[in-house]
């Protein structure tokens, strides 16, 4: 059962698929942290396929989203957007500010 994890930038997508899938695909999921290290290039925010939401799934067990990033740019906005969409209430999401070398 996977109960962690952990997401950086090389599997984190303009379109942030991955979060999606595993939040998905993952009922006893408990903590998820997103490390957004490397600098952003606000033209790659898409709106994204609402089909990626479809579908039900459970996320229960979730009781934390924390969220290191360099800065709050466009991704932060999406993800925050997405988890909400996914039934993911904002108390349980932590924003920090991360350096280059977290």
């Amino acid at each position: 059962m996977l109960k962690t994890l952990i997401l950086d930038d090389w599997c984190l997508h303009a379109d942030l698929s991955a979060v999606i899938h595993f939040i998905q695909h993952s009922p006893n999921l408990e903590k998820v942290t997103l490390r957004f290290i490397e600098e952003f290039d606000s033209s790659m925010v898409t709106e994204g396929d609402n089909n990626l939401l479809e579908g039900t799934f459970s996320s229960d067990h979730l009781k934390m989203v924390e969220i290191k990033s360099l800065k709050v740019d466009g991704r932060i906005n999406k993800i925050l957007k997405i988890l909400s969409a996914c039934g993911i209430s904002l108390e349980k999401i932590n924003i920090r500010q991360a350096n280059t070398s977290s």
